[in-house]
């Protein structure tokens, strides 16, 4: 099986390219990692027949139709067999979800990554400095809010909160091995738990790291 995080097709400059978190946590679960150019791992496939599998947000919740694009599919690829856009199209289940605290307790395999090739946003770093180094960290999952406008309630329903040292310790890894000095929270709602965001907040001020960090918040959680 070959897992592809494919890259963005804006190619701004100004941009952040953010260091692949989901497939490095689903590293743990596998081995032979190759970081390569998509256009170059044809030699690393047996072509034949070749079940490919698309996931993602986008399908089930997103602003714009995405229906219209397995018909076209179907015209490119006439010998193509498309099941279904659900997991179950196939009519067996044939894997188990994670729990949210399952998600917790997977540490992504940063030893696979090169961290020099990922850089933050050029407004992150508005101070002069270096954007490469660029590391991401969950320090929770999911969301509590139902906004009418937001599709995340859709996908990850409730809020699960990592222990703020086992977050603090990635962070510390990513830093003191990996070298990254520009951090971006990945949490859906970062500054949300008071005790939550102040244990991290106390955890980071102890190892007096310098970072330039950056994470998501609603106005009205924000003091």
């Amino acid at each position: 099986m070959i897992l592809i995080n494919p890259k963005s097709n804006n190619s701004s400059p100004n941009r952040a390219i953010e260091p692949p978190i989901w497939c490095a946590m689903l590293a743990q679960k596998g081995d032979g990692i190759v970081d390569l150019e998509v256009m170059d791992i044809s030699e690393y496939v047996r072509w034949g027949k070749v079940l490919i599998v698309a996931m993602g947000s986008n399908p089930s919740a997103s602003s714009t139709p995405k229906m219209g694009e397995v018909a076209k599919l179907k015209l490119q690829f006439p010998k193509a067999k498309i099941t279904g856009l659900h997991p179950m199209a196939t009519g067996e289940a044939t894997y188990q979800i994670p729990t949210p605290q399952e998600l917790c307790e997977i540490k992504p395999r940063w030893n696979l990554i090169d961290f020099s090739k990922y850089r933050a946003h050029n407004w992150h770093c508005m101070d002069g400095r270096d954007r490469s180094n660029y590391g991401v960290v969950y320090s929770s999952f999911g969301c509590p809010f139902n906004c009418y406008y937001c599709n995340i309630s859709s996908l990850y329903s409730g809020i699960t909160y990592r222990n703020p040292q086992d977050v603090v310790d990635e962070i510390g890894d990513l830093y003191e091995t990996h070298h990254v000095r520009n951090l971006k929270v990945c949490d859906e709602l970062f500054v949300l738990n008071p005790s939550h965001v102040n244990k991290v907040c106390d955890l980071l001020i102890e190892r007096n790291y310098d970072l330039n960090i950056w994470a998501y918040a609603r106005a009205d959680t924000v003091t």
